[in-house]
């Protein structure tokens, strides 16, 4: 930036050293011509005033460009990094500087609120966080950091109210059902710090600190040994599992992704086939994929075999598709464990080990050549040395909800009355940074539609079949489909919310 600077002063005296020329030459000849004050912002001439040639006024755009630096930004990003880093005092000296210049700003305040957090500094932390909440009272991060400050002064019971306001803000929000925990355990109020120590684990597995506070309970208010031991076995279990993913997370490297030569998935924003269903849909913009290329594939993966992932949101038909590429030919791997039930009546097709896909995925080894079901949510910890290619289940969001929540409370499981609005936002989020990690590494994707296949089971067949060059059997796979499945109807739901 200081160099794009220099180079910009160079141009703004050429400008001024031709405008006066052009002020010496005869009136008419000078009649657009406009003095230029040294002191006054730059303006940049047009082309049409004969001050610069085009070849000049690109480089001068160009070092106006980089000449352009947001000081404020580079402040912020730098404080948060050696905070991260562990440099506290730097950290939070160039945060507060930050905060000063902007005092508008919320993420600033709730990073530097976080950091004084970190530092076990309540008294700065809040203030801090009062201000992020002045500027956004319902912010559920603001609400969280401001119980933290409470129950660092052991002020229990506001940290209740507190953490339970960011709770209603967003539900999905582990530390806040772990910090009702602690604060319920410490008022003595047993059977919900374990309601909220669980339901922060079912959130959030790899929480040491919400098994360790767990066991400590079970061992000294309810005497059960046996409960209190598996905590502490799950504590260690989860340190060890973070410890990996943090390990991870240091090596794992996204390659660069140049648009320029994406195979897989050329065009967010190409049109499709129906378009009044797509628009109802958390994926309305990611595209239908193109078959595998060889040519687009990366080099590393060498002639490996494809690895076949069925994904989506959790009730978006991915056993359903299960089914189809089974009935057309291709094998899948399915441990059989999860018995069929009323919400699956024709089997999951799952293997268990998918789910601990975060923690162990050495079993995918085992997949080449095969189809398998994973979430979208854990497509990020497939291990990048294979070959896949994906097929995407997209499910009208209400119908996504509805069977959610059915499914749910059948089972009397927590998480069936939480607000549709919130839901909607978590899954938006989770199926976005999906397809964001599927662009960048051009891996083949097609997309289905859940209520297109169960309306038209026999044309989905015939699109899966091009998909995979022509290998299976389309009247199988669509056979495979049974439309009376199809039990939370988008047009249906539409309906009992206006009634």
């Amino acid at each position: 930036a200081r160099k794009a600077r220099a180079e910009v002063e160079k141009w703004r005296q050429i400008i001024a050293r031709r405008r006066a020329e052009q002020d010496e030459q005869p009136a008419e000849a000078a009649q657009d011509a406009k003095p230029t004050d040294p002191d006054s912002p730059i303006i940049e001439p047009k082309i049409g005033e004969g001050l610069l040639t085009n070849q000049e006024q690109l480089k001068y755009q160009q070092a106006m460009g980089l000449a352009s630096i947001n000081r404020f930004a580079l402040n912020f990003l730098k404080g948060y990094t050696l905070v991260s880093q562990g440099h506290f005092d730097e950290g939070i000296e160039l945060l507060e500087r930050t905060a000063k210049q902007n005092a508008d700003h919320l993420g600033v305040h709730l990073q530097l609120g976080d950091s004084y957090l970190r530092r076990r500094r309540w008294d700065e932390a809040q203030a801090a966080l009062e201000k992020a909440y002045k500027i956004d009272s319902k912010n559920p991060y603001a609400l969280l950091g401001l119980a933290r400050c409470h129950l660092g002064r052991k002020e229990n019971k506001r940290a209740i109210e507190l953490a339970l306001e960011s709770v209603g803000q967003m539900f999905f929000n582990p530390m806040a059902h772990y910090y009702l925990g602690v604060a319920f355990h410490r008022l003595g109020k047993i059977d919900r710090a374990i309601d909220a120590l669980q339901l922060s684990l079912k959130q959030n597995p790899n929480n040491a600190r919400a098994h360790g506070r767990l066991g400590y309970i079970y061992k000294q208010n309810v005497k059960d040994p046996q409960a209190a031991y598996a905590c502490f076995k799950m504590a260690g279990e989860a340190r060890a599992s973070t410890k990996q993913l943090r390990q991870m997370a240091e090596e794992f490297e996204i390659p660069p992704f140049d648009p320029s030569i994406d195979d897989a998935i050329a065009d967010f924003q190409a049109p499709t086939d129906d378009e009044e269903a797509v628009a109802s849909t958390l994926l309305p913009t990611l595209m239908q994929g193109s078959p595998p290329n060889e040519q687009a594939a990366d080099e590393s993966n060498g002639d490996a075999e494809y690895i076949t992932v069925v994904t989506g949101l959790p009730r978006s038909g991915t056993s359903m598709m299960m089914q189809m590429l089974a009935a057309g030919g291709l094998p899948v791997m399915s441990d059989g464990q999860r018995e069929a039930d009323d919400d699956n009546p024709k089997g999951y097709f799952e293997i268990d080990e998918a789910k601990q896909l975060a923690t162990n995925n050495a079993w995918v080894a085992n997949a080449q050549g095969q189809v398998i079901k994973v979430v979208a949510q854990l497509l990020p910890y497939l291990p990048k040395k294979f070959k896949y290619r994906i097929i995407f289940m997209d499910r009208a969001v209400e119908e996504v909800l509805a069977s959610q929540k059915t499914m749910l409370s059948r089972n009397d499981q927590s998480g069936g009355d939480i607000p549709e609005d919130r839901l909607r936002d978590i899954y938006a989020r989770q199926v976005r940074a999906s397809a964001d990690l599927l662009k960048r590494n051009r891996i083949p994707t097609y997309r289905m539609v859940y209520g297109n296949v169960v309306a038209d089971p026999a044309a989905a067949a015939e699109k899966l079949n091009q998909f995979f060059d022509g290998r299976l059997d389309v009247e199988k796979m669509a056979q495979a489909v049974d439309p009376s499945l199809h039990r939370q109807k988008q047009e249906d739901l539409k309906n009992v919310a206006t009634e």
